[in-house]
């Protein structure tokens, strides 16, 4: 945003016509209608005037991104935070279903290797990966795909 349009803006957050600002500024209408089109600029003593009837600082006025456009240029910043926090989350609560499954399993795998030799019957290993370790594989790629998610979010929030 452009220091006359910046101007302008501050104008009609306030109300003030152009010619009530030249008063108050002590210029002639015109002068100002010159500034708020980028035709010319106002001198260093005019802008602290403005500055101060405005009461912002004169850094603002001439700072080529203030607060307002940071919002025009990011809309959607805040849902994008949000989604990103939401795929974090959700790839930190299969990671830990993912691991509380492991350790369940490896403690139920223990108990049936066991309870094979005390029956005195030989365990099969294939039952093994087809009854404990493929119910995994859901656990296993909502979490690859929560951690991509947040990935892909938060490289998307720094990029602009």
């Amino acid at each position: 945003m452009q220091l006359g349009e910046r101007i302008r803006r501050l104008r009609e957050k306030k109300h003030w016509s152009q010619a009530e600002l030249a008063a108050r500024l002590e210029i002639e209408p015109e002068e100002l209608a010159r500034w708020e089109s980028g035709q010319d600029v106002p001198d260093l003593q005019q802008l602290d005037r403005l500055a101060a009837l405005f009461s912002v600082p004169v850094k603002q006025l001439l700072r080529p991104n203030s607060g307002s456009a940071h919002t025009q240029e990011y809309p959607n910043a805040g849902r994008r935070r949000r989604l990103c926090g939401f795929g974090c989350i959700l790839a930190i609560v299969c990671m830990i279903l993912f691991f509380v499954e492991i350790l369940c399993l490896g403690l139920v795998r223990t108990y049936a290797v066991q309870a094979a030799i005390a029956a005195g019957t030989a365990y099969r290993p294939e039952l093994w990966y087809y009854a404990f370790r493929l119910p995994m594989l859901p656990v296993f790629l909502v979490t690859l795909g929560g951690a991509a998610l947040g990935l892909w979010l938060r490289h998307k929030g720094k990029e602009k």
